[in-house]
């Protein structure tokens, strides 16, 4: 399985599953979709340098992380009473598409804007429509 996947497996069975999985693996090309990578080319090049930056200050950040994702967080989601917006990719190979959809679930005013070709990157394409939802969300209150 690409992306997140394995390292999220690892997750579940604690941090030191997880530590040690992040020193034993290698990163996956298959983790971003060609749509990903041509984000990664053009309108959201600048991310490969904040990845960059994130992977030279250590780890310890994705395993925070992975561990958060498969673990209770401690915060009742039923008592947020303000619109969420939530875009999935529906070919992102990090985060599963169930994440979103949990919260979907659990977040009592959210809506889900799922763009199927879209993966863990290009989804960021959706940002221009994602502002004009919270504009209109501004004008309603």
């Amino acid at each position: 399985m690409a992306g997140r996947g394995p390292s999220l497996r690892a997750a579940q069975h604690g941090k030191d599953a997880r530590v040690l999985f992040e020193q034993t693996s290698d990163f996956d090309e298959d983790s971003f979709n060609s749509r990903d990578y041509a984000a990664l080319k053009s309108e959201w090049t600048s991310l490969n340098a904040d990845a960059g930056t994130a992977t030279a200050a250590g780890p310890e950040g994705l395993i925070a992380d992975d561990l958060a994702f498969v673990k209770p967080w401690g915060a009742d989601l039923s008592g947020v009473r303000i619109p969420v917006l939530l875009a999935h990719g529906g070919d992102d190979r990090i985060i599963p598409p169930s994440h979103s959809q949990w919260l979907l679930e659990n977040l009592p005013y959210a809506e889900l804007w799922t763009r199927p070709r879209d993966g863990h990157v290009s989804i960021l394409n959706a940002s221009i429509s994602a502002m004009d939802w919270l504009q209109q969300q501004a004008e309603m209150d």
